[in-house]
């Protein structure tokens, strides 16, 4: 045991010596201190890795999974006594309240295994929500679900991203009118939405559900999900995505948005067209009046830089909206112009996602970068490597986002904020002034050409009158003659 010991020590001290030297040469190369990461940056627990990740990833088929829930087997005479004493010790391992059997579509998901997944959560009647996306299931899954919704206490049920078409429409529209306890619901990414009569009848069916709390439905041109908002005062949740609404489903939108009497903590606008006369003026007004939202997702919609500019001034002191997704637009230096400005004054946002944005340039990022430095939240600005901008305008920024993490830590703020303006010098911060320089004296000169191009031709103009007076009174005299 002492010998164990022993040599795990040595093998520290090896590790450090090795450490310390990697740090000399980094410091010898770069001329700066490198940051090795605290221990809870690198080692990270399952349930961490598994938020990072693809759910279930590392699981190989569908069995697996079912085999390390430990689902109580019908079988087993004794089960109930078993139960009941996991009940009064309170056993989260065995009553588990939410089921993740999500990403099995090519991992052999089957009709048995799911049964048998069944009849354990009947059992435990502890599971409140199941997660069945990405499974690929089909038409004939249906009688499953329903008999999973049957379960009690089962409230919440994810089934997108799978294959229901308008054949399973009869029966889950007549589930839904019976039994009016669902309070989370989510089937976007079938071909049943593909139906606008199957959307409407679906949320027609949901507005006896008064504790609904997410829905989530896609491809639709009504407001009729929209209008959800106004039957349920718990909803919190849409996901709305790949939607088709015209200028007055926008409207509508935007008075549920800005209405004090409803409470959206969680909007999905993905893929949905964003054009500044109809979505683009209703969204942004709302924003400027919400005090609710701290997720908005406007991935990939269409929006055109000033659109994004007038979203992004309208949530500069947004008191709860955390998490921003307006990655793949068309964004460029009148979003980041904004952003620079919001960033010095917002103290809530810790994520934005602004990646895939052609437009978005050296230029245009300087004055995000220029704003990070007064900002003291923010944590992430999405994958930049999937954008237009230089290397070392992505390190700057990835450098005092990492900065930020220190103002939790530290108490003494003006620490950081020195460690950060020191940084900002030493990189990008000498190109930047040297740009808003160079800029400067541009504007200037143009001034001037521009002004003395006035005068020329005010002078030219003048001559010109005193000619046409002279050539008149020659005309005048010539007349009298």
């Amino acid at each position: 045991m002492i010998a164990n010991i022993n040599s795990i020590v040595e093998t520290l001290e090896k590790d450090e010596k090795i450490i310390q030297y990697l740090k000399g040469i980094y410091k010898e190369k770069t001329g700066e201190e490198a940051i090795i990461p605290p221990d809870s940056e690198l080692f990270k627990t399952e349930e961490e890795e598994e938020k990072e990740t693809i759910p279930n990833q590392k699981f190989a088929t569908f069995k697996d999974k079912v085999n390390s829930l430990q689902l109580p087997d019908p079988n087993d005479r004794g089960i109930q006594n078993k139960i009941e004493k996991l009940r009064k010790k309170n056993d989260t391992k065995i009553l588990k309240k939410k089921l993740d059997l999500s990403y099995f579509s090519n991992k052999e998901f089957s009709m048995d295994l799911l049964k048998k997944v069944i009849e354990g959560m009947k059992i435990i009647k502890t599971v409140e929500f199941i997660n069945l996306s990405h499974n690929d299931l089909n038409d004939t899954y249906i009688d499953s679900i329903l008999e999973i919704l049957l379960i009690p206490n089962m409230k919440r049920i994810d089934i997108s991203y799978n294959k229901f078409t308008i054949n399973i429409l009869k029966k889950l529209i007549a589930h839904l009118k019976k039994y009016k306890n669902i309070e989370y619901f989510d089937i976007s990414y079938n071909p049943i939405c593909n139906s606008e009569s199957a959307c409407n009848q679906i949320c027609t069916s949901l507005k006896q559900h008064q504790n609904l709390e997410h829905f989530g439905i896609n491809d639709c041109s009504r407001e009729s999900a929209i209008r959800l908002v106004g039957n349920h005062p718990l909803l919190c949740s849409l996901n709305l995505e790949d939607s088709r609404y015209k200028k007055k489903s926008w409207d509508t939108l935007g008075k549920f948005i800005s209405n004090k009497k409803y409470c959206i903590k969680r909007l999905s606008l993905k893929f949905c067209k964003i054009e500044l006369q109809y979505a683009g003026n209703s969204l942004s007004n709302a924003l400027s009046k919400n005090k609710t939202i701290e997720y908005l997702n406007l991935y990939n919609t269409g929006m055109d830089d000033i659109t994004g500019s007038l979203i992004i001034n309208n949530i500069y002191n947004h008191p709860t909206l955390t998490e921003l997704d307006m990655g793949n637009n068309k964004l460029g230096i009148h979003f980041c112009k904004s952003l620079g400005k919001v960033l010095k004054l917002n103290k809530v946002l810790k994520k934005i996602n602004i990646s895939k944005n052609e437009k978005i340039l050296n230029d245009s990022f300087q004055y995000i970068i220029q704003g990070l430095i007064d900002n003291q939240t923010l944590e992430s600005l999405g994958n930049l490597v999937e954008s237009e901008i230089g290397v070392k305008y992505r390190e700057s920024a990835e450098k005092l986002l990492n900065l930020n993490k220190k103002f939790e830590t530290w108490q003494e703020t003006g620490n950081v904020k020195n460690e950060k303006i020191d940084f900002f010098m030493s990189s990008v911060g000498f190109d930047i002034i040297q740009k808003e320089k160079e800029e400067k004296e541009r504007k200037e000169k143009e001034e001037k050409e521009r002004k003395e191009k006035e005068e020329k031709e005010k002078k030219e103009k003048g001559e010109e009158d005193i000619l046409d007076r002279f050539l008149w009174i020659l005309m005048d005299f010539c007349i009298l003659i």
